[in-house]
């Protein structure tokens, strides 16, 4: 799978983490890890990551996640989505898209 889905986050306040701000803490201490399939190299298992290591710096309020296909790549007929996977305070919550992201 090729294409380069791009994990985002707006955080209370504004600011967005996303892959031109990868390896970068945000204000509230979220970084993401890696642009995969993008400017850090195509993968075969893409996965990005973002996390907190603090949360104590996390700022209450509403943390907006999304998926964006920067780059469609693969055109075959089978279809694929993505999964994102939430882990907060011990509990891990999954959200499963199953359509390709034009």
């Amino acid at each position: 799978y090729r294409d380069d889905l791009d994990f985002h986050m707006r955080e209370p306040g504004g600011h967005e983490i996303y892959y031109s701000n990868r390896r970068r803490l945000s204000p509230n201490g979220g970084m993401l890890d890696v642009d995969a399939n993008g400017v850090d190299g195509e993968r075969d298992d893409p996965v990005e990551n973002i996390y907190y290591a603090d949360k104590n710096r996390m700022r209450e309020g509403t943390y907006q996640l999304w998926v964006n296909n920067y780059s469609r790549r693969d055109s075959g007929g089978e279809k694929r989505g993505f999964t994102v996977e939430i882990e907060f305070g011990g509990q891990t919550f999954t959200i499963n898209y199953d359509k390709v992201l034009r």
